[in-house]
């Protein structure tokens, strides 16, 4: 699923969990805001893109809705222009498979 809507952003997420979340709202104001409602202590970890080793690492963040929604969120940002124009990709918003807990989160 890739969403394009101005020429700076593109955000790559399953429909599905991005609808359960956020049932109401359009999905690319709702990705925007969780976007820039993370912190440093949301930071699980950095991923080497072995598909694409080239490429910048993706930033994997974690966050709690609700009261048991818990959910990974992976992005990276490129560099898209030699004037500091970014890209942010969002490559998944998905439900964690495991629990968290604080050892998840090292800035914690």
């Amino acid at each position: 699923w890739t969403i394009n809507r101005s020429r700076f952003w593109t955000a790559h997420a399953s429909k599905n969990n991005i609808h359960d979340l956020f049932p109401n709202e359009d999905p690319i104001i709702a990705l925007k805001r969780e976007l820039q409602t993370l912190s440093v202590r949301d930071y699980i970890h950095t991923l080497k893109d072995t598909r694409y080793p080239q490429r910048s690492e993706w930033r994997v963040f974690g966050k709690t809705y609700g009261q048991a929604d818990e959910v990974y969120i992976k992005i990276r940002v490129e560099l898209i222009a030699e004037y500091g124009n970014s890209l942010i990709v969002v490559m998944s918003f998905h439900y964690a498979e495991h629990s968290f807990d604080e050892a998840t989160f090292p800035y914690r």
